[in-house]
């Protein structure tokens, strides 16, 4: 498994997510539902599109505070996610609660970013649906990878009142990372550069809804969005 492409993939999305503006619409109606016990989901994908099992958790929602030195101020982040994480929405709100950006895997054949001011997007034709969101899974590393990123295990941490593995890995030569791990869930993420680009991104969860009952409307796609391929 080359696992050698989640460095790559953290980096590109953390960059990204700071190149986004912003609308006036709210996240107040993004609370947190009651845990599902009825045992799965009835919207489940139709498609021929695989999908791959990222999180050791059905589905649930995730809140995240995000904080990059490059930017101003703190995003918030709330992810809903169900399929094991195949099938996945992130909506990104910055700190007045406004929603500036939407990413979406939905497993019909394609990723979705979404700019929400300009009611523009772009999408990527993918064949397995991942999700939007970076999976540690250092478990599965091959060793080579383990040993070429120097992944290391550190002291457990308890993030959003889970006990998470944390660990650390060098990306790059000028790029270091630290990751909580809950059920494959990244709970807590630092990347810090060196070097002629220097910033530091905190991605850190807030709160955890495992089995959270989710409306099938946070997987559906805006309706106007004028999308171009990438």
């Amino acid at each position: 498994m080359k696992k050698f492409i989640y460095p790559l993939c953290i980096i590109a999305l953390l960059l990204g997510s700071t190149l986004v503006s912003t609308t006036s619409c709210s996240k107040d109606d993004d609370e947190a539902v009651p845990a599902d016990t009825t045992g799965g989901s009835d919207n489940k994908p139709n498609t021929g599109v695989t999908l791959a099992k990222k999180y050791d958790l059905e589905k649930g929602i995730i809140v995240l505070k995000n904080y990059n030195t490059l930017a101003e101020g703190v995003t918030i982040d709330t992810v809903y996610f169900k399929e094991y994480g195949a099938i996945e929405a992130k909506y990104v709100y910055d700190e007045l609660n406004q929603l500036k950006e939407i990413k979406m895997q939905i497993a019909d054949g394609y990723l979705y970013i979404i700019y929400v001011r300009s009611m523009e997007g772009i999408k990527r034709e993918t064949a397995t649906a991942r999700g939007t969101e970076y999976s540690p899974d250092f478990e599965n590393w091959a060793q080579e990878y383990l040993t070429e990123y120097k992944v290391k295990n550190l002291a457990d941490s308890i993030v959003a009142g889970k006990t998470c593995k944390m660990y650390s890995y060098e990306a790059s030569s000028t790029t270091f990372v630290r990751v909580a791990d809950y059920k494959n869930i990244a709970m807590f993420y630092e990347v810090s550069t060196t070097g002629s680009l220097v910033f530091t991104t905190t991605y850190e969860c807030t709160e955890l809804f495992e089995n959270a009952i989710i409306p099938d409307a946070k997987f559906n796609l805006p309706p106007d969005i004028t999308f171009t391929n990438f």
